[in-house]
């Protein structure tokens, strides 16, 4: 990452997504315990909190450091990767291991290696089927043991759009804390039919309070 960006007032926002006066914008608000993202995206709302000591967005939307590790959320609409089964009843089993399995095909043309991909279904606290998987960065990749050794994901059905939790585990980093990151966080996600303005959401986290 360039350059990072300090959160400085009660929430900063997404200013990639700010693009007619009429649309909600996305962003971000500080919580007790971190920031709560808001994303105002059409057909893709939803808000999710990430807990942290140390927050740090990069200037590319839903890029961060949390207390030193790496963090990223993505989407990927159903479209994208179901193809001709997009208007099937699938399980959320089928659609999350179809798309691991397209992110992966993805990964392994980007890194020029086939990817040995290790992964574990998850319940969430509601009940919720997510699907958690890692591999190893190829060797080539990490010559100076700087960047990232391994990669891990968590991916939960979002609606129309599977919703991806990235990290990565560095010469410093644990395991297990990088896995309690992604899923601490996917606990919190709570997606709506429509946006929700950022006053609105400020207002209910001070009530919360």
């Amino acid at each position: 990452m360039k350059r990072i960006i300090l959160i400085p007032a009660c929430f900063l926002f997404f200013a990639s997504t700010i693009l007619a006066q009429e649309r909600e914008k996305s962003g971000m608000i500080k919580t007790t315990k971190g920031i709560l993202v808001v994303w105002n995206e059409p057909d893709n709302y939803y808000t999710i909190e990430i807990k942290g000591k140390q927050i740090t967005p990069a200037e590319q939307p839903l890029l961060f450091q949390v207390d030193g590790l790496f963090f990223q959320i993505q989407t990927a609409e159903k479209k994208a990767f179901l193809q001709g089964n997009v208007d099937k009843k699938l399980d959320d089993k089928t659609i999350l291991a179809t798309h691991r399995d397209w992110e992966g095909d993805y990964l392994s043309g980007v890194l020029k290696k086939k990817l040995q991909i290790d992964s574990e279904w998850l319940k969430l606290a509601d009940g919720t089927d997510a699907l958690g998987w890692s591999y190893d960065m190829p060797r080539k990749m990490v010559p100076d043991g700087q960047s990232a050794k391994k990669q891990f994901y968590l991916a939960v059905v979002k609606r129309n759009h599977v919703l991806l939790l990235n990290s990565a585990l560095t010469g410093d980093d644990n395991d297990k804390t990088i896995r309690q990151l992604l899923l601490d966080t996917i606990n919190t996600l709570r997606s709506t039919d429509k946006p929700l303005p950022l006053q609105k959401a400020a207002e209910m986290i001070r009530n919360s309070n």
